[in-house]
């Protein structure tokens, strides 16, 4: 189910460090206060292991998470979810990675993706699985938050999930992620019925590292928006956002380097055809248009400015 097999011993584990990274992880681990740091964590994890609400202090699980001495566990902000994060230093170095929601009564989850290495006499190759299901469920207190979370989103006996899944088939719309540099895994998905397996790459890192996930196919999709991150010309990464129907699509994007929102409205349909035209001051007249094609996962194609400038743009479907 892996794409890529690297030597044990070049494997190392990453966390989010960079500015090069593409996704904001805002810890929301506690403080000397026994609250999180930063007030944009409704929820804190607290130095024992319990996930809490940050004001009132109310206990959302009976248990802590484990966090044993061979094993870290952190809770961070991304955009509008939570990420409870735990990683194991054995020589597995299995990581899970729990996507939560809170709206000030509810805590749900919608996704839980767990990687580990798969060793072998003289390499080493990642492997994983993934739950998920199309409306986030709510999480039980009488389990630990992990164990409730594969409860709720995997839908079979958690001895049947297995590392089996066959590595991904490159279709002619989606290929050119194979010239990305990175790790690509393909994992089975559990849970919801609409797919078998979904497929990642880990951008310019040989370790599945979150702050560098990418989906490029079967990717989970928002309810009301879709999510990517993508590069026009070489290294100008982005973020963006569009909200509404296949045909009728608007939202905005912004280079990761400087965060100035640039508008956009389009078209991306089921055959992975994207029309988008950019906006700047005058939201009335195009200043440039994305014109590409893949599949709704993952787009190619050609960035053009009013003035005649053109570079080439990838897409690719965010991982949170």
């Amino acid at each position: 189910m892996i794409e890529a097999i690297f030597l044990a011993s070049a494997i190392t584990a990453v966390r989010p460090n960079s500015s090069t990274d593409f996704y904001t992880a805002i810890s929301c681990a506690a403080d000397s206060t026994g609250r999180a740091s930063s007030k944009n964590c409704l929820l804190t994890l607290t130095n024992d292991g319990f996930v809490k609400d940050t004001n009132s202090g109310k206990k959302f699980f009976d248990e802590p998470v484990d966090n044993s001495t061979m094993q870290s566990t952190a809770l961070y902000r991304i955009g509008k979810n939570y990420l409870l994060t735990t990683d194991s230093y054995s020589s597995s170095k299995n990581s899970q990675w729990l996507i939560m929601s809170y709206d000030g009564r509810l805590v749900t989850a919608s996704q839980l993706i767990s990687v580990e290495r798969d060793i072998q006499p003289h390499s080493a190759k990642w492997v994983g699985w993934e739950c998920r299901t199309s409306e986030p469920k709510p999480l039980t207190a009488a389990s630990p938050p992990l164990a409730s979370a594969a409860s709720a989103l995997c839908g079979t006996d958690m001895k049947e999930i297995n590392n089996n899944a066959t590595p991904h088939d490159f279709s002619e719309k989606d290929a050119f992620v194979k010239k990305l540099n990175g790790l690509r895994l393909t994992m089975n998905v559990y849970g919801d019925p609409t797919y078998h397996s979904s497929s990642y790459l880990f951008y310019g890192s040989d370790v599945p590292d979150f702050t560098r996930m990418l989906c490029f196919s079967n990717c989970a999709t928002g309810k009301n928006e879709t999510r990517f991150i993508g590069d026009i010309g070489s290294g100008n990464w982005i973020d963006m956002t569009l909200t509404g129907q296949a045909d009728s699509l608007s939202g905005v994007y912004y280079y990761l380097k400087y965060r100035n929102p640039i508008f956009v409205s389009g078209s991306l349909n089921e055959e992975g055809m994207m029309l988008l035209n950019e906006y700047g001051s005058k939201k009335d007249i195009s200043d440039a248009v994305f014109t590409g094609s893949g599949t709704p996962d993952a787009l190619k194609g050609l960035w053009k400015s009013s003035t005649g400038k053109t570079f080439p743009f990838i897409l690719l479907r965010s991982g949170f």
